[in-house]
């Protein structure tokens, strides 16, 4: 069984399955990713339990759901039109959120 090293800083990042004894493969640990995200002014996406990702995700559902209700009422469209225009309207509101939130460096 090989062995997985941080390739920043040496550090021992555990066992790699599937690599003959001996083998060294790398990686990145957690510290020297957050020395480089701050180093590059770069900030990583929130993971799916993270607070800011929850919240954007509720806003985008609860928008689209009340966009696709109005669309429905107000035009008297189908509600399958309906639901489909404010899901769209519910992603791009939630792409906008995450844009403005999260930097990505260019």
């Amino acid at each position: 069984m090989g062995i997985r090293r941080c390739a920043w800083c040496g550090r021992y990042l555990g066992k790699e399955p599937g690599l003959p004894k001996g083998v060294v493969t790398h990686g990145i640990c957690p510290r020297c990713l957050e020395r480089i995200y701050e180093k590059e002014g770069l900030y990583p996406l929130p993971k799916d339990d993270h607070p800011e990702a929850v919240f954007g995700y509720g806003l985008a559902a609860l928008l689209g759901g009340c966009i696709g209700g109005v669309l429905t009422w107000a035009l008297g469209i189908s509600p399958w039109l309906g639901v489909l225009a404010g899901s769209l309207v519910g992603m791009v509101a939630l792409a906008i959120w995450f844009w403005t939130h999260v930097r990505r460096a260019m």
